[in-house]
């Protein structure tokens, strides 16, 4: 799904806690996707649930979109595809958290599929924004916003 506006932010914005400010980050983004109008920043959020500079949580996050007027639920992955078909087919985002060492880098930039970074280890949790998706008859995509990009973005 997209908006006639731009709603990505980059979690690398300079902040002092911009290394582990993805939670933040797509959250703000969430925001903004449904409000063109709101002006935060990733940086405010952070500042309004500080979490001591460290990670932010899936109830800081449920809490940020509640602050903002923005209704939110929790469910597992069970069954993600059906998770996020039923979402965005609802016109609503999905945000999730992955381990990212579990997902493959893929450096072809051309391809955008996988990651495009590397990651150190297991335990790399890391929440992303999923704005769409792409059925085939073998494969389930996921069209996402990453906000671990540190401008880095596919020509």
């Amino acid at each position: 799904m997209n908006r006639s506006y731009d709603f990505y932010f980059d979690q690398f914005d300079g902040s002092q806690s911009q290394a582990v400010n993805c939670g933040p980050t797509v959250t703000t983004m969430a925001v903004k996707w449904a409000d063109s109008t709101f002006a935060g920043k990733p940086v405010d959020a952070r500042n309004l649930i500080p979490e001591g500079g460290g990670w932010w949580f899936t109830s800081d996050i449920q809490n940020y979109l509640s602050r903002n007027g923005i209704k939110s639920n929790i469910d597992t992955l069970a069954d993600v595809g059906a998770l996020v078909k039923n979402s965005i087919d609802n016109n609503n985002l999905v945000i999730l958290c992955l381990d990212m060492f579990s997902v493959s880098y893929n450096g072809v930039q051309f391809e955008h599929v996988q990651k495009f970074y590397q990651t150190n280890g297991p335990g790399w949790g890391h929440f992303f924004l999923v704005k769409g998706y792409k059925q085939t008859t073998t494969n389930f995509f996921l069209e996402i916003y990453d906000p671990y990009s540190d401008g880095q973005y596919y020509s």
